[in-house]
């Protein structure tokens, strides 16, 4: 049931289906730290050239191109980012990217489930933990129960911009390991060294790259940055260390991109809240 103390536009939405097996021929299963929140570059490397795809949004490499591969995607934390399939009801399917909030709770952006440009949900989502091109370290999972709110599906707001992919009871992934999230004051988030990883189209396919710079500008829903994203990274967790504990805490999902700085849904306490909701289905 909806939260009773939240705005309209932040009331959960649900679609729910009969639990799917795998399609024949969809999938096959397979395997220095920085201050302020930049996560370390060793043992990676550039690809020798790029692989376009389809994507959902404009997405932005402002300046010099920084993404860096990650190799060891089976390490924390990228093993808790999950390369997306999304499949819809028109026979097209694109790229995305999750990232793990519980064994079974994968969330993302809102237009990864709910397509305004169908008027409709995904038909289902192959949800790879730690993909590495073809390499599936965590095997993959079929979904097609998807959460998102009032804000997305009714009206289009882009500051409600995400939503959740659950997993079927019996394709929970624990041993992938989970994001922690919170709820930062502004006064924290101006200037923070934000993290961004994902599984941009332009590369290699279904490999993962890494984006760390501070971020430009924030305000109560949204948080903007200049590190590089490119279609195919919609949903990719926005996290920075926290100063206090050292620890990796996601404060936004990324959803958009622009010359003048890509951007993120923040976690606010109603985001939270819902989150801490969808963990528990």
């Amino acid at each position: 049931m909806p939260y009773a103390h939240q705005p309209v536009a932040n009331r959960p939405i649900e679609r729910r289906s009969a639990e799917p097996s795998l399609g024949e021929g969809e999938v096959q299963p397979l395997g220095k730290h920085a201050a302020l929140g930049l996560e370390t570059l060793d043992g990676w490397t550039r690809p020798a050239h790029d692989r376009a795809q389809a994507g959902y949004r404009r997405e932005a490499i402002i300046g010099t191109d920084d993404r860096v591969r990650v190799r060891e995607t089976s390490s924390f934390p990228w093993r808790a980012i999950c390369h997306l399939q999304i499949y819809t009801a028109d026979g097209e399917d694109y790229g995305g990217t999750g990232w793990l909030i519980g064994p079974r709770t994968v969330i993302t952006a809102g237009h990864c489930v709910f397509l305004h440009t169908l008027g409709a949900w995904v038909e289902r989502i192959v949800v790879s933990p730690a993909r590495n091109g073809r390499d599936r370290p965590f095997s993959s999972s079929v979904s097609r129960e998807f959460q998102s709110i009032r804000g997305w599906i009714i009206n289009g707001q882009p500051e409600h911009d995400y939503g959740a992919i659950i997993l079927p009871a019996d394709q929970a992934v624990p041993e992938a390991g989970h994001f922690g999230y919170s709820v930062s004051d502004t006064a924290s988030l101006r200037r923070a060294y934000l993290n961004v990883s994902g599984y941009p189209a332009d590369r290699e396919e279904a490999t993962q790259w890494w984006s760390a710079r501070s971020s430009r500008r924030v305000n109560e829903t949204t948080i903007w940055y200049d590190a590089d994203t490119a279609q195919g990274q919609s949903g990719a967790p926005v996290w920075r260390l926290d100063p206090r504990t050292g620890k990796r805490v996601v404060v936004g999902i990324h959803t958009n991109g622009a010359d003048s700085g890509n951007s993120a849904t923040r976690i606010t306490a109603d985001v939270f809240a819902n989150l801490e909701r969808w963990k528990t289905l």
